[in-house]
């Protein structure tokens, strides 16, 4: 009987130290964002990923090289056990296979077989993931490519908000005192405060406090403290009224795209909107920032729909190579999507989401111990 010959492999595997990288390897994954716009997204830059492993995460990085060209590039952060997803993957959703456009269908198997169990949500389609795909979605944005004026003017025509949060930015002048707004602060005392008041937000609807973790706390003041960081930084935005902090949001930068992470008011001036009044005069800034875009992210809000001119496609699912599990996350995510149009089964599914919080901080306690 003759031999089988082993199938030869398409790609090479490299395993890059995601706090060593070379300047090579730094060109090569630039290169590979570059290819689409999605990918512009300051949560796949690998300085990004870098931050969150100097705060103890187990970061790792696979290339994907067809001869010396890397192909593709997967940045993944152990989250337990063997399962992966993208890093910091309890505050960032973002996270894909960063790949060129040329990808073989043995080449996407390839990439698919040598990824550790990763679990991807707000992911671009990819020929990668889809195979793995279980839901899919919007992720929306604001495009100001063409510039602040022609924005606003086609806003105005769409949406009253803005005129709406205008008044009541007079009002609060009137009722509270005279506010100031800074694009691009590095005020710890307003940082302090917006970690305080989405701490508040968590506790009030049962969920995750996430900044209740301290290395979630550490990764913001790091991101923060960063001078440069090869083209990526932090653009914190704070409104200020009567010289104290009412509202701020903590965003990434990169590639004159801005990446809509956490917002966050002081709740005794709800009624004033100081979210949206913050929102309006980050966008008025934007031209002097020289951001093009602005990824709200996923999610059915209404200002990200109110303000948002266009979106991407995105898609959730687990690279799972056991078709047994793969079958069972085809399931779930079925029935979690059919008992979610069931009022009788929403306080089940509330009981079961308050129980995997405390799991998760559980876990996120004893890996911190």
């Amino acid at each position: 009987m003759l031999a089988m010959r082993r199938k030869r492999r398409m790609l090479k595997v490299e395993f890059w130290n995601i706090l060593e990288l070379s300047d090579s390897q730094r060109l090569d994954w630039q290169r590979l964002c570059s290819q689409r716009k999605e990918y512009k997204n300051g949560f796949y830059h690998y300085e990004y990923a870098r931050a969150v492993a100097m705060c103890g995460r187990r970061v790792e990085v696979l290339a994907f090289c067809r001869g010396e060209t890397v192909v593709a590039i997967l940045v993944y952060e152990i989250i337990r056990g063997k399962l992966a997803g993208p890093p910091a993957s309890l505050i960032a959703e973002c996270g894909a296979v960063i790949e060129c456009n040329s990808l073989s269908n043995e080449e996407q198997n390839e990439i698919s077989a040598a990824a550790p169990k990763y679990a991807f949500d707000s992911a671009p389609p990819s020929s990668s993931l889809e195979p793995y795909v279980l839901e899919r979605d919007l992720a929306r944005f604001i495009d100001l490519s063409q510039g602040v004026p022609p924005y606003m003017k086609g806003m105005s025509e769409r949406s009253r908000l803005f005129k709406e949060t205008e008044r009541k930015g007079r009002k609060l002048a009137r009722e509270i005192g005279e506010w100031h707004f800074e694009a691009n602060s590095r005020d710890t005392r307003a940082l302090d405060a917006l970690m305080a008041w989405k701490s508040e937000q968590y506790t009030q609807s049962n969920t995750l406090n996430k900044f209740g973790i301290t290395w979630i706390r550490d990764l913001l003041v790091r991101l923060l403290d960063a001078d440069s960081m090869h083209g990526l930084s932090t653009l914190f935005s704070v409104l200020y009224v009567k010289g104290a902090a009412a509202a701020s949001h903590f965003g990434l930068l990169a590639n004159n795209v801005l990446s809509w992470w956490f917002l966050a008011y002081d709740p005794k001036l709800a009624k004033y909107s100081p979210g949206n009044l913050l929102l309006l005069s980050l966008i008025k800034d934007c031209d002097a920032l020289g951001v093009q875009r602005i990824d709200l992210g996923r999610g059915d809000e209404r200002y990200k729909i109110q303000v948002a001119n266009g979106h991407f496609d995105i898609c959730e699912g687990v690279i799972e190579p056991n078709w047994l599990l793969q079958g069972w996350n085809q399931t779930w995510y079925a029935g979690r999507r059919f008992a979610s149009n069931l009022p009788l089964l929403q306080h089940p599914l509330n009981m079961l989401r308050r129980y995997r919080n405390r799991l998760k901080i559980r876990a996120e306690a004893n890996n911190e111990d």
